[in-house]
């Protein structure tokens, strides 16, 4: 009975601290770090496996399966279609970055974020805590310079003073968006014949992984369907990333969920018929929950790659960087066009007007992953403003017009004070009174 009244004192100090929007020891530590890395579980069977540290904070899928006395995230509060336990399973992991990039300001104020896969702990592939001070100081030392490049823009090159020497930083901004992983894919014990990228991803996904990229491609972008729309991915000896292991800036990891909200819309409409009804997706031999989850996994490559992202592979182990697929090589094959971020920023405010606007009464798994944005709705909601400014103003002048025009009572009679020698009688007479 003590312990259990115990733990109820402090259920009730942790919920009241809540309630007061307290900030635990995690959240202030993390306060002046340049990097956050989260990480996404799903049960008690997880937890041995996620860490501890102010550089890392757990993401809850579920919100029945949350470490007690943590600060982890509740992704599910974050984003409802997590509360369908078909979404829930089939995005797996990556219903996370939906979760967090769902108004992130709220909750991430770091200038990057990573994301350490459960899996990837238990094969132990982990960042080792010096490296990842080291990590952390590389992306400290980033961000000062991006600021720097930023004030310095007009001047071209500069010269910044660091703790390992000179750092000649170019006015091009670009070169510091790079994205980072320490999971690589040819040691998967996956990829055991070292194949190629879509190999690879065929080998995983039953065969079908290019197929099912193409298809939705193709539905993404409005292509026709005769033409083969597979963005290429060179082997050219360099690897790639894997189990969703990596770090990048906080506004490339924005993009790309916009760029991967997309995606998965066009994935579900080709597959959720079919999948829901009978447990069955051509991307696996058997019945499978997780469905396209596998192609997911692999998605920031392309995403990175045709982006014009660097991309960095950091060993866990010892903390040496090594860029992979250099920028310079990849020219003629990176499908810019397509992944400019004004490309998909626009088709992201066609698809939020269309689902502010129209309404549509398909089934549409779009607007459930995410914030729906688009500058009509802002002026939408500036007008509401404005008109809820004005009713207010205009029942204040009805007001003040009743009170104006308000039919008061005739007076029912007056009081005449009487002369002061009345008064004097009236007291004497009450004093006699009183005293016979």
């Amino acid at each position: 009975m003590v312990r259990g009244g115990s733990i109820s004192r402090c259920q009730r100090a942790d919920r009241s601290r809540n309630d007061l929007r307290e900030r635990d020891e995690g959240e202030l530590e993390r306060t002046g770090q340049p990097l956050c890395i989260y990480e996404p579980y799903f049960g008690e069977g997880t937890w041995s496996f996620l860490h501890l540290s102010s550089l890392y904070r757990g993401v809850g899928l579920s919100t029945k399966g949350r470490r007690p006395g943590t600060d982890d995230i509740d992704a599910p509060s974050r984003l409802p279609l997590l509360n369908n336990p078909y979404y829930r399973d089939i995005l797996g992991e990556y219903g996370a970055f939906f979760a967090l990039a769902n108004r992130i300001d709220r909750i991430h104020k770091n200038a990057w974020i990573g994301f350490q896969s459960w899996r990837a702990t238990a094969r132990k592939v982990v960042l080792h805590p010096m490296f990842c001070i080291y990590l952390v100081f590389h992306f400290s030392l980033l961000d000062r310079v991006y600021h720097e490049a930023l004030s310095h823009f007009e001047t071209g090159i500069f010269i910044y003073d660091c703790w390992k020497g000179i750092i000649r930083c170019y006015s091009n901004t670009n070169a510091w968006d790079a994205l980072y992983f320490w999971v690589r894919m040819d040691m998967d014990p996956r990829n055991r014949m070292q194949q190629d990228f879509w190999s690879f991803c065929d080998a995983i996904n039953a065969g079908n992984c290019k197929s099912a990229f193409s298809e939705a491609f193709r539905k993404m972008y409005g292509v026709e369907q005769d033409l083969h729309y597979l963005p290429p991915m060179p082997d050219d000896g360099d690897t790639w990333s894997v189990m969703l292991s990596w770090a990048l800036p906080t506004r490339s990891f924005l993009e790309f969920v916009m760029f991967s909200r997309m995606l998965v819309d066009a994935l579900d409409a080709q597959m959720y018929d079919e999948h829901h009804e009978s447990g069955h997706c051509y991307l696996s031999l058997s019945k499978d929950k997780h469905c396209y989850s596998r192609v997911l996994e692999l998605l920031i490559n392309v995403w990175a790659y045709h982006s014009a992202r660097q991309m960095v592979y950091v060993n866990p182990e010892t903390g040496l960087m090594q860029e992979q697929h250099k920028v310079k090589s990849r020219r003629g094959k990176m499908w810019v066009k397509w992944f400019s971020y004004t490309t998909l920023k626009s088709m992201d405010e066609d698809l939020a007007e269309e689902a502010d606007s129209d309404h549509p009464n398909r089934r549409w798994l779009w607007p459930s992953t995410g914030e729906v944005f688009w500058q009509g709705l802002f002026e939408k909601e500036r007008d509401l403003r404005n008109r809820q400014k004005e009713k207010r103003r205009q029942q204040s002048r009805e007001k003040q017009s009743r009170m104006r025009r308000k039919h008061h009572q005739k007076v029912l009679g007056k009081y005449i004070k009487p002369p002061p020698e009345d008064i004097e009688n009236s007291n004497s007479t009450m004093l006699t009174s009183m005293f016979l």
